[in-house]
């Protein structure tokens, strides 16, 4: 004859159904140590009945309970942490993004670097349910370095063609704001990093005037390559006013932008 214990818990409110049942396998597997006619040659049956949403009743062995961990799955595990325990989640302060609105006709220009240069428009390492870059201090300093690098190797020179003519190159001995953000650009790309993060953008500056920069998408902040500063920035600390960029998913297309600030809150449940 298996002996039953029967285990009650206080209502959780807000507990969905299957978190009634991690609270009861987990009630379980601490007072399974306690248990005096616990033999592990000879399987006891506990169960565990759960006052809670679902008012789940959960049966496991002593045998398993003592022989094995108790397997339950990732998410499950996370909830279950955070919920019982009341850790705190990581609390990232608010931060300037890139915010994609509409879509957006790509400049001319860029079209016709795109058919001379393919292998810099098209989609690299993008990954089934692709994870943001992340930026250790590794990846800024080598943000840092191409930054600082491509602005003193070309020199600057004021575009005097029609934005019909004008051609957009990659290390050129001269050459305006689109040259220096493509380059950074194929540049990062050479360095393994993946399109998505790399999204070259058009501002107005204060004087008015277009400017092209190369925005780094990271997980921790959005950041901006620009030629008219040498140091590698948060789009928060860029007074330009943003009109388009290209797309993540697609580096072909592109869309109009705007910067928001937006408050991130990641549940930490190591």
């Amino acid at each position: 004859m298996c002996q039953t214990i029967e285990i009650k818990t206080p209502t959780i409110e807000a507990f969905r159904s299957k978190m009634a049942k991690i609270a009861a396998v987990l009630l379980a597997s601490c007072l399974a140590p306690h248990t005096t006619n616990a033999d592990p040659g000879n399987p006891r049956e506990f169960k565990a009945s759960v006052e809670g949403p679902s008012a789940a009743a959960v049966k496991l062995s002593a045998a398993a309970v003592v022989r094995r961990p108790i397997q339950i799955e990732a998410d499950e595990r996370s909830e279950a942490r955070a919920a019982f325990y009341r850790i705190p989640g990581r609390l990232d302060r608010g931060v300037a993004r890139i915010n994609f609105d509409t879509p957006s006709l790509a400049p001319m220009s860029f079209v016709r670097f795109c058919v001379r240069r393919p292998q810099d428009c098209k989609v690299s390492r993008m990954a089934f349910r692709p994870r943001p870059v992340a930026l250790t201090k590794a990846r800024m300093a080598e943000l840092a370095k191409v930054n600082r690098e491509v602005n003193r190797t070309i020199t600057p020179k004021a575009n005097t063609d029609d934005v019909s003519a004008e051609e957009w190159q990659i290390s050129p001995g001269e050459g305006d704001c689109k040259d220096y953000a493509v380059t950074k650009r194929h540049e990062l790309l050479a360095r393994g990093w993946p399109s998505r993060a790399l999204l070259l953008a058009e501002v107005v500056v204060a004087s008015g005037e277009h400017h092209v920069v190369l925005v780094v998408r990271t997980r921790e902040q959005d950041l901006v390559l620009d030629n008219l500063n040498g140091t590698v920035r948060p789009v928060s600390l860029i007074g330009y006013q943003w009109v388009r960029a290209q797309q993540a998913n697609d580096p072909k297309f592109w869309s109009i932008v705007s910067v928001v600030s937006a408050t991130r809150v990641a549940i930490n449940a190591r």
